[in-house]
Protein backbone atom coordinates (compact mmCIF):
# COMPACT_ATOMS: atom_id res chain seq x y z
CA UNK A 1 0.00 0.00 0.00
CA UNK A 2 1.62 3.62 -0.53
CA UNK A 3 1.02 6.58 1.25
CA UNK A 4 -1.80 7.63 -1.30
CA UNK A 5 -3.94 5.02 -0.23
CA UNK A 6 -7.29 6.38 1.11
CA UNK A 7 -9.18 3.19 1.16
CA UNK A 8 -9.84 1.04 4.08
CA UNK A 9 -7.94 -0.08 6.16
CA UNK A 10 -4.44 1.68 4.42
CA UNK A 11 -6.29 5.03 5.49
CA UNK A 12 -6.73 5.07 9.19
CA UNK A 13 -2.53 4.63 9.17
CA UNK A 14 -2.74 8.50 8.45
CA UNK A 15 -5.96 9.74 10.99
CA UNK A 16 -4.68 11.94 13.53
CA UNK A 17 -5.65 11.88 17.26
CA UNK A 18 -8.62 14.16 16.50
CA UNK A 19 -9.86 11.92 13.81
CA UNK A 20 -9.67 9.06 16.42
CA UNK A 21 -11.40 11.02 19.19
CA UNK A 22 -14.40 11.84 15.91
CA UNK A 23 -14.45 8.08 15.24
CA UNK A 24 -14.80 7.12 18.96
CA UNK A 25 -17.61 10.01 19.96
CA UNK A 26 -19.54 8.86 16.77
CA UNK A 27 -19.24 5.72 18.01
CA UNK A 28 -20.03 6.22 21.79
CA UNK A 29 -23.27 8.19 20.18
CA UNK A 30 -24.15 5.15 18.47
CA UNK A 31 -23.21 5.10 15.09
CA UNK A 32 -22.13 2.04 13.43
CA UNK A 33 -18.66 1.42 13.35
CA UNK A 34 -18.27 1.57 9.89
CA UNK A 35 -20.66 4.14 9.07
CA UNK A 36 -18.68 6.39 12.08
CA UNK A 37 -15.42 5.06 9.72
CA UNK A 38 -16.94 6.17 6.51
CA UNK A 39 -17.61 9.60 7.83
CA UNK A 40 -14.48 10.44 8.98
CA UNK A 41 -12.53 9.65 5.80
CA UNK A 42 -15.19 11.72 3.88
CA UNK A 43 -14.53 14.67 5.86
CA UNK A 44 -10.44 14.26 5.48
CA UNK A 45 -11.16 13.72 1.58
CA UNK A 46 -13.20 16.82 1.27
CA UNK A 47 -11.14 18.65 3.65
CA UNK A 48 -8.06 17.90 0.85
CA UNK A 49 -9.79 18.34 -2.04
CA UNK A 50 -10.88 22.41 -0.76
CA UNK A 51 -7.05 22.58 0.25
CA UNK A 52 -6.27 21.15 -2.68
CA UNK A 53 -8.59 23.38 -4.50
CA UNK A 54 -7.50 26.52 -2.69
CA UNK A 55 -3.67 26.20 -3.64
CA UNK A 56 -5.07 25.96 -7.49
CA UNK A 57 -6.74 28.86 -7.39
CA UNK A 58 -4.07 30.91 -5.10
CA UNK A 59 -2.33 33.72 -6.79
CA UNK A 60 0.96 32.94 -8.65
Amino acid sequence: MTTDDTSFPAALDRWTDADWSDYRQRVEDGERSCAAIDAVNRRLRQTAQEETRARAEAPQ
